[in-house]
Formats: C-alpha cells, sequence, structure tokens
C-alpha cells in the first residue's frame, strides 16, 4: 500500500490502539490455524490419495511374510523389509535399536474336548500367547466364572484341581466395542494367573470378539513369577456358549485339553528408527510409529500391518510434501508389542536419557479403518493447541479428539513427551478379525489405509512446524469500560504469618486479590492487567502454574518484575486493575 498523509501516526492515540492491535492479530495467528497450515494438509491428502503406496505394501507384506511373532524369523524378514522401504522413501538415516525379545512356539496341539451324551465334542480353541503346554493330555472338571466377584468368593478347595472357565462376553450395549474390550480383556490377561493362585489347572476364556463365529482369538497371557504357570487357552465364542450349555446340563463335564507350545528363551531382535532431521530445531522430535509384529494365526494385516504401512507412507507423503520439516520427524517400527512392549519400553528407556525433547509421539495401531480423529494424553495447555488445528482435519472427517490415547508402544512416552497420541478408528469391524486367522489382507479398505496415513502425516507435520510451546497466560490487550484498582496482595492471610513454600505463598496472594474484588462486586474474569512484582524471576515457571489455576483465557495483560525487595519480606506481589 502506498503511504497515505491521513494514516495515524503511532505517537497519536489512534496509532497506539493500531499497534495494540496489530500485535494482538499476530498473537491470535500465533495460537491458530492459518491459511498455510489448511494448504499444507489439503497437500498431504492430496499426496496420500493419489500416490500411496501402502496398499501395494501391505500386499506384499502379507502374501511374502505374513505372520511375524516376536522373536521368529518373519519378523526379522519384516525388520530387513522396513528398513528397505523407509530408505526408499526418503529418510535422512534409517537406524536400528537392539532389543532383547521373548520367544514362544504355539506348537501343532491345541485340542480341548469333552464327552458329552456318549459323543465326543471338540471345542476350536488357541493357545493364549506365552502360555505354558499341558506335557500331555490334562483332563479335568470345568468350573464357569462370569465375573470376578464371583472367583472371590470361591475357596481354594471349589477350584483346586478344575479347569476355570472364564465367560464373560464383551458387553453389546457399549456402542464403542474397544471399550467392551478394555472391560473384558483382564479375565483374558490375569485370569490364569488368579485361578492358579486358588489350585487351579488350567485356565480357558471366552474369545474377545463381538462375533458369533467358530474362530478362537487370541492374545497375551501374563503369569506371576510367585504362582504356578497354568495352560491358558481361548475359546470360540459359540465353542463358549455350547460349554456354558452344557455345564448347566452336566456340572461334573470334564474337559480334556493338550498344548503343546513352549515358552523359550530370550533373543536379540531390534525397533527400526527413520529420520527427517529438522531444519530448525533438530533436537525436537515428533515420532510416529506402528508395531511389526503380529500374532501367528494370520496375516496380521489389521494388526498391525496396516499401521507399518501406514507410517513407512507418511513418511513418504512428509518427504514429497514438507521436505524440510522444522523439528525432526522420527518414524519408529516398534518390535514386540504384543506379548511384552519390549520394544516400546526400550525406546522411552533410550528417549529418556537422549537430550532430545520429544513434543508428540503418535501411534497408529486401531486396526487400519476409518480415522476420525485422534485419542490425546497431554496437559489442558498442550490440549488446547491441538484443538486451534481440529478444524483444519473437519474436511476430511478426522477432527474427533478424545483424551486417553490406546497406544502400547508409546504409553511408555507418558510424561517424556509433551502429548501422547493415537491415531482413533472406526472399531466396529475391529474385534471381528482381532488376534483370529480373519485377520488377513481382503479386510483392509485401500481408501480408509491412505486415509489414516494422511491424518497422522497431517497432524505430525502441524506438530513439526509449530512446535508445542505453552502460551504465556497473559494477553497483550484488554480493554475495560470502567476500571477498578486493586492494591498490591502478597502471601499473608488476616492473623496468619507467610506461607512456607513459594507456591503457597503465590496461592495465597491471588487468594487475596479475589477476595478484594468480590468485596466489589468482581470477579477474576474482570480482570484486564496484572502486575507481578518477584524477588527472584526463576521462579516464574513455579508462579504460572499456581496462576493458571486462577486465570484462564483470555488472560489479562500482565508485566512482571523482578524487585531487591517487598513488604514483609514476601517474594511475591500482585496488584490487578479490573473493568467492567
Amino acid at each position: 500500500m502506498a503511504a497515505d498523509s491521513k494514516q495515524p501516526a503511532l505517537g497519536t492515540k489512534n496509532g497506539i490502539v493500531s499497534l495494540l492491535l496489530l500485535l494482538m492479530g499476530h498473537w491470535v495467528m500465533a495460537q491458530s490455524a492459518s491459511p498455510d497450515d489448511s494448504l499444507l494438509l489439503r497437500r498431504i491428502y492430496d499426496e496420500s490419495l493419489l500416490h500411496s503406496e501402502a496398499y501395494h505394501n501391505l500386499q506384499e507384506l502379507t502374501t511374502t511374510i505374513g505372520a511375524r511373532l516376536t522373536g521368529t524369523p518373519q519378523a526379522a524378514k519384516t525388520i530387513e523389509w522396513g528398513q528397505t522401504l523407509l530408505k526408499k522413501a526418503g529418510a535422512d538415516s534409517v537406524y536400528l535399536q537392539k532389543v532383547w525379545v521373548p520367544r514362544w512356539s504355539r506348537g501343532k496341539i491345541a485340542s480341548a474336548s469333552v464327552l458329552y451324551n456318549g459323543n465326543v465334542v471338540q471345542l476350536n480353541v488357541c493357545a493364549l500367547g506365552g502360555s505354558v503346554g499341558t506335557n500331555g493330555r490334562l483332563t479335568a472338571p470345568v468350573i464357569e466364572i462370569r465375573s470376578w466377584r464371583q472367583l472371590d468368593s470361591l475357596s481354594a478347595k471349589d477350584i483346586r484341581g478344575k479347569i476355570v472357565f472364564f465367560n464373560r462376553p464383551m458387553d453389546p450395549r457399549i456402542t464403542g466395542p474397544f471399550t467392551a474390550y478394555q472391560e473384558a480383556v483382564d479375565q483374558r490377561n490375569t485370569g490364569a494367573v488368579i485361578a492358579a493362585r486358588k489350585g487351579a489347572v488350567a485356565a480357558i476364556v471366552r474369545s474377545l470378539t463381538l462375533s458369533q463365529d467358530d474362530l478362537p482369538h487370541t492374545g497375551a497371557v501374563t503369569y506371576d513369577s510367585t504362582v504356578t504357570m497354568i495352560p491358558a487357552v481361548a475359546v470360540s465364542t459359540n465353542g463358549a456358549d455350547w460349554l456354558s450349555k452344557a455345564l448347566t446340563q452336566t456340572p461334573a463335564l470334564r474337559l480334556s485339553l493338550e498344548l503343546d507350545c513352549q515358552r523359550l528363551t530370550d533373543v536379540p531382535s531390534a525397533n527400526v528408527i527413520a529420520d527427517i532431521k529438522g531444519s530448525v530445531a533438530p533436537q525436537e522430535v515428533v515420532t510416529i510409529g506402528a508395531h511389526i509384529d503380529s500374532w501367528d494365526l494370520s496375516e496380521g494385516a489389521s494388526d498391525d500391518g496396516a499401521g507399518l504401512v501406514q507410517v513407512i507412507d507418511a513418511l513418504r507423503i512428509l518427504r514429497t510434501v514438507l521436505p524440510h520439516p522444522a523439528r525432526t520427524i522420527r518414524i519408529i517400527l516398534y518390535i514386540n508389542e504384543e506379548n511384552g512392549n519390549r520394544g516400546g519400553l526400550q525406546y522411552a528407556e533410550w528417549a529418556r536419557h537422549s537430550g532430545e525433547q520429544h513434543l508428540a509421539v503418535f501411534e497408529t495401531d486401531a486396526g487400519g479403518f476409518f480415522p476420525h480423529g485422534f485419542r490425546i494424553d497431554a496437559a489442558p495447555e498442550i490440549m488446547s493447541i491441538f484443538q486451534n488445528w481440529r478444524e483444519l482435519f473437519r474436511p476430511y472427517k478426522a477432527n474427533d479428539l478424545t483424551p486417553q490415547h490406546r497406544g502400547v508402544d508409546i504409553g511408555p512416552m507418558k510424561g517424556i513427551a509433551k502429548a501422547v497420541i493415537s491415531l482413533d478408528c472406526d472399531d466396529q469391524r475391529l474385534f471381528d478379525i482381532h488376534h483370529s486367522a480373519a485377520d488377513t489382507f481382503d479386510k483392509i479398505s485401500k481408501r480408509e489405509l491412505e486415509l489414516g496415513a494422511a491424518a497422522l502425516a497431517g497432524m505430525a507435520a502441524l506438530t513439526s512446524e509449530h512446535g508445542l510451546s505453552i502460551p504465556a497466560p497473559f494477553s497483550n490487550v484488554r480493554a475495560a469500560r470502567r476500571t477498578f484498582f486493586v492494591a498490591g496482595q502478597i502471601g499473608i492471610s488476616d492473623g496468619n504469618r507467610k506461607k512456607a513454600s513459594f507456591k503457597e505463598e503465590t496461592k495465597q496472594a491471588l487468594t487475596n486479590v479475589q477476595h478484594a474484588l468480590t468485596s466489589a462486586g468482581l470477579t477474576l474474569r474482570d480482570v484486564v492487567n496484572v502486575t507481578v512484582y518477584l524477588r527472584n524471576i526463576n521462579q516464574v515457571n513455579d508462579f504460572n502454574e499456581v496462576y493458571r489455576t486462577f486465570f484462564s483465557s483470555p488472560y489479562p495483560a500482565r508485566t512482571l518484575v523482578e524487585v531487591n525487595r517487598l513488604v514483609k519480606d514476601a517474594a511475591v506481589e500482585i496488584s490487578v486493575v479490573a473493568g467492567e
């Protein structure tokens, strides 16, 4: 714009207001999405939907390698395969992080049968991951358990020498199957230990699915080194219903079980890590991860083959659309998610001492179905940053932001990274195939796979470009018509001495401000300006921590000054201006 003699000079009242509005506008833009962000996201989605390699890579993984149980040659082949694809996708560096992992063999025998009305009835079962074998055929009475309360009510005499049949279904009334799974999975994880404590000789667990079929669904069983390890199997939902009915009619029913699975010695394996180095703040890191290993009943297409190819393609997308990200973007292919999480634990231990700052750690392990948003664990101030970006994802129907991540691999990063985030996908079909022989390539939608990769790449890109710095808790500009001035308040209450700690003193000073405002019929929401005097400027972070519990956005304007001394040897004094 050409110069105009009618423009106000900065020295005039109108000029000062113009400058303040300009500063306020700059601050607002820094906290919210910009048109450039929208364009970046559009380019990321276009690249994924037009040029994705994820579906082809998944087909290759499932047909040439297949099941990838931790500690097997197939898992080792997947590590090599992942390295090759990450290099091809354009990573600056690709390297391995050594991880010692458990090794377990399913064996060839998983048989469960009962003699019922003169006929031998075979049940469809599979060993739970990590189970011990039966060392031949084991035959014993069966007792059905539908709740922990029921099991707790029984004595060791009631359980000793029996096979405990855990038959608590996933609750079909819960709209989200993942939530129903979480409420039922404890019986699979710890049922064998709790049953063994009361003398049980084996555990049989209803498969965790809402489907009524003949497929057993495996999953990890955990043991306690102080309790005898007993064999544990999953039975199909149809088999569980039949067994329950048979026990009602014949309570003395005996079940014969045979498993030849084995727990073996640990072996070396690795996480695969690939970096695109940040161009502005390379020490700040955003990770995107999925897990290499799968259970051995199927190809592991959904769990977590889909996640593997999504994160590999996310790197390719970002290298194409954002070749020089501001902060380092790291892809992690974790080993051993299914039966130990050794890969996730190893990376977190390394990250804790790496000297890097992990901003956000993402994981995709929700089956490769339609992505409708993200599940985020972060402080409220960090969550507000993601909330500012959510509208960018609305055109792609991926704008749901929900608390509580669901990623096993990234769980150990809580407290290390500022945000722990899992891709949140539609889960209505997930448990139809989860951990079963039905988890095959034909169950995966190419379109949904590509949308998931784009969502991950998009949110990671925004995090890389903007960072996750918490805005200071003050506004540059606040306005008021009538003003009220509150004299400086220190952290002493009527008749009491100064508080013992700085945070307590700050809290009391702000409480005193609050009381003064109340006496004038005002609240903290009416405060437009705050002046803070600190004797030690190094305590500003502690001050802000307490301050945020009293004030929220839009924050008052604020000035903070370090001084040598304050009245009554206070560490902090606060005065405010309020307005209507």
